[in-house]
């Protein structure tokens, strides 16, 4: 059901791409809904801060394609992320990207799908 549901908003979406202000352990989930991405890291790059240059890059994508959203993971304060939303409008989001739990989610029994259901509303913003 959670994959119909996010394949429904990928066939009606209006962009292709995701915009990271962090690591970007999703290529999976990229590749299986034919997404876009960019990001401040590479996967899951050990670095800590992005560059003033990825943070330009990243912020001249979102108003270039007109995205309404800049994602940061799980696990994450979304920092950048909000520095990002300040420079262009884009709504600094949290995406669930399966990789970490919290441990408020793992004491409240979060499943995989739970964890999914919350990108859906993420996604519909990113996307439609």
């Amino acid at each position: 059901e959670v994959d119909k549901q996010i394949q429904q908003i990928v066939d009606n979406r209006l962009r292709d791409r995701l915009v990271f202000a962090d690591r970007m352990p999703m290529q999976y989930f990229i590749k299986y809904y034919g997404l876009k991405v960019s990001s401040a890291f590479s996967a899951c790059s050990t670095d800590i801060e992005p560059s003033a240059s990825t943070i330009a890059y990243l912020e001249n994508k979102l108003k270039e394609e007109s995205i309404p959203v800049i994602l940061y993971i799980e696990l994450n304060d979304g920092t950048v992320a909000k520095t990002i939303s300040e420079g262009t409008k884009a709504e600094a989001m949290q995406i669930q990207t399966l990789h970490n739990i919290s441990l408020n989610d793992f004491r409240n029994g979060e499943t995989w799908v739970s964890l999914m259901t919350r990108n859906i509303d993420v996604l519909k913003k990113a996307l439609l």
